[in-house]
């Protein structure tokens, strides 16, 4: 049996007494790209629900009510309306700048990490958490939802309870404040 990751081993061994296990991560590592920094933050995802767009571009507004200039790169399909409505209304303001790439190759999905200083996960559920490993790779700082499959995969700089729109914003403005002269 192969599993992506120990723990993940460990469980299936332990629920099914199956010892035969191998793990073996689906995801290739990639090598740094040199780019300048472009981006405060990025989020690297598809917009289904459970990857809580919702919660994150609300917890941006209240840092927009304090008046914190930070930028954000996202991949937003065209098709999720209201996600780029909740965009167009922050960008409105010229005090956050989120753009929004779409969908994109995953040549492009390494330039926007390579372009940021932080990718931001506040996903709520996950079964493996692809991206989260390709930042850290790539030499990001990641502030991500305070559950389990975050530490399965990487040790995270910085966490919030991806429930709480509060907690969202006071992590990005702590590693916002943290990074400002990156």
């Amino acid at each position: 049996v192969a599993c992506q990751t120990e723990v993940v081993g460990k469980q299936f061994k332990k629920k099914y007494s199956y010892e035969n296990i191998k793990i073996l991560p689906f995801y290739k590592k990639h090598e740094r790209i040199n780019i300048e920094k472009q981006f405060d933050y990025c989020y690297i995802s598809l917009a289904h629900p459970h990857k809580n767009h919702n919660k994150l571009f609300d917890a941006l507004k209240i840092l927009e009510e304090k008046n914190l200039h930070l930028s954000l790169a996202v991949t937003v399909e065209s098709t999720h309306e209201d996600l780029i409505r909740k965009i167009e209304e922050i960008n409105r303001n010229a005090i956050i700048k989120i753009v929004n790439f779409g969908t994109v190759s995953k040549k492009k999905v390494l330039e926007l990490y390579a372009s940021s200083k932080c990718l931001i996960f506040p996903s709520l559920e996950e079964s493996f958490g692809l991206p989260l490993i390709e930042a850290v790779d790539i030499g990001l700082n990641v502030i991500s939802s305070d559950l389990d499959y975050v530490y399965e995969v990487i040790n995270p700089s910085l966490t919030f309870n991806p429930n709480d729109v509060q907690s969202i914003a006071d992590t990005i403005q702590k590693i916002w404040e943290e990074n400002k002269n990156y």
